[in-house]
C-alpha cells in the first residue's frame, strides 16, 4: 500500500481509560488520525490460542482508544485500504491453519466485518492468503493484490487480485514452479514483488499486467543463506510514496540477534537503522505524518506477551512508545498496526 502524507481519516467512538474495564463507556470523542491495531487477550479461543481484537487508537493521544472488535476471530495482517475505510486481515482460527488463513473485512465507518469469499465455476468458496504476507491495495481502495499459502512441498506462488465488487479472483503474475508475490504498491501503476524466476531471491518492479519492468539493484536487499538457515535480509516492507523510502525489518546474525528497523530507497543509496537489534522489532509501517511505527516483541519464545507499539521520528530518530499493556491492561500483547 502506498503511504502518503494525506488527510487524516474521522472516526468517531466510544473512549475507554485504562482505569475503566471494557464495558465502562465513558464519553463520545471524534478522532481524526487513527491508529489500528491487533491485540491479544489472556483468554483463549477454543483451539488453545489467545483471543484477539482491534483497537483504534488515537495517534494524537494514544491514552484515546476504542476495542472495534473481539471475539473468536483472529485479526493477524491488518492493512488499511487508502481511502481509511477497509481494513483486511487474515483469520487463522476459521480455517484451523496457521499457513493458510481466510481473508476477513473490517469495515471503519460501519463497524461490520466479514470473512471473504471468492466465485469460482458457480460456487463460493473462502478467499485464502499466506500467514505472513500482507495484502497490497489498489489505489482506489476497491481491491488488492495478494498471494497463495505455500503449496505442500514446494515454493509455488502467485500474485492474484481480488475484487471487492464482483467477489471474482484475476491471475496477475504465475510462472510455476516459482515462487512470485507482490509486497507493495510504489506508484499507482506499479508493483514491487519478489521474484526467483531469473535469480534466487529477488525484487523487481512490475505492471498491473504482471509484465516485469526492471530488477532492483539494492544491495541492501541481499540475503544470505547458510546451510538452511537465513542469516541476513530483510522483511517487512512498506513504501512511503512521498518519501521515495522503504521501510523494513533487517537481520544480520553477525552483528545483532533480533532485528532492526531501517530505511532505505529503491536504488540503495540511503540506508539507515534504528533499534538496538535486542529485541525482535517487526511490522514497521509509515504513519500519516511520515514517522514509522512498528511491534517491539520482547518475549523471545512467545510473540504474543510483551509486545508493544512503538514510534520512531525520523527526523530526530528518538523512538518512544506509543501504546501496551500501560494504556490497555487486559491485553498480553500486541501483532500488527497500520495507519
Amino acid at each position: 500500500m502506498i503511504k502518503q502524507v494525506s488527510p487524516y481519516l474521522l472516526i468517531t467512538f466510544v473512549v475507554f481509560s485504562s482505569s475503566c474495564g471494557l464495558l465502562d463507556r465513558d464519553k463520545q470523542l471524534t478522532i481524526d488520525n487513527p491508529v489500528y491495531a491487533n491485540v491479544f487477550f489472556e483468554k483463549t479461543h477454543p483451539n488453545g490460542a489467545p483471543v484477539q481484537g482491534i483497537v483504534a487508537i488515537n495517534y494524537d493521544n494514544p491514552k484515546e482508544f476504542k476495542l472495534l472488535a473481539s471475539d473468536t476471530s483472529a485479526y493477524n495482517n491488518l492493512r488499511l485500504s487508502p481511502d481509511g475505510e477497509k481494513l483486511i486481515y487474515t483469520d487463522k482460527y476459521i480455517t484451523g491453519l496457521g499457513s493458510a488463513p481466510q481473508h476477513g473485512l473490517y469495515n471503519t465507518v460501519t463497524g461490520k466485518k466479514e470473512l471473504l469469499n471468492v466465485t469460482m465455476g458457480g460456487r463460493e468458496d473462502a478467499l485464502v492468503g499466506h500467514e505472513s504476507i500482507n495484502v497490497v491495495w489498489n489505489e482506489d481502495s476497491d481491491g488488492f493484490y495478494y498471494t497463495n499459502p505455500n503449496q505442500a512441498f514446494s515454493a509455488i506462488q502467485s500474485i492474484f487480485y481480488y475484487d471487492l465488487e464482483t467477489r471474482k479472483v484475476n491471475i496477475i503474475k504465475e510462472s510455476r514452479p516459482h515462487a512470485i508475490y507482490p509486497i507493495d504498491m510504489i506508484s499507482k501503476d506499479t508493483l514491487f514483488v519478489f521474484s526467483n524466476e531469473f535469480d534466487r531471491h529477488s525484487y523487481y518492479i512490475m505492471t498491473l499486467k504482471g509484465e516485469y519492468i526492471s530488477k532492483i539493484n539494492n544491495s541492501n536487499f541481499e540475503y544470505v543463506n547458510t546451510d538452511g538457515l537465513w542469516k541476513k535480509g530483510l522483511i517487512d516492507f512498506d513504501w512511503n510514496d512521498s518519501l521515495k523510502l522503504f521501510t523494513a525489518s533487517y537481520f544480520n546474525q553477525e552483528e545483532f540477534d533480533r532485528f532492526k528497523i531501517i530505511i532505505t530507497d529503491l536504488e540503495g543509496n540511503i540506508f539507515k537503522e534504528f533499534t538496538s537489534g535486542v529485541h525482535a522489532n517487526r511490522n514497521p509501517t509509515w504513519t500519516n505524518d511520515g514517522n514509522i511505527i512498528f511491534t517491539e516483541q520482547r518475549d523471545f519464545y512467545d510473540t504474543q506477551i510483551e509486545s508493544e507499539l512503538k514510534i520512531i521520528d525520523l527526523e530526530t530518530g528518538k523512538i518512544t512508545p506509543f501504546f501496551s499493556k500501560r494504556e490497555y491492561p487486559e491485553i498480553t500483547g500486541i501483532g500488527t498496526s497500520d495507519q
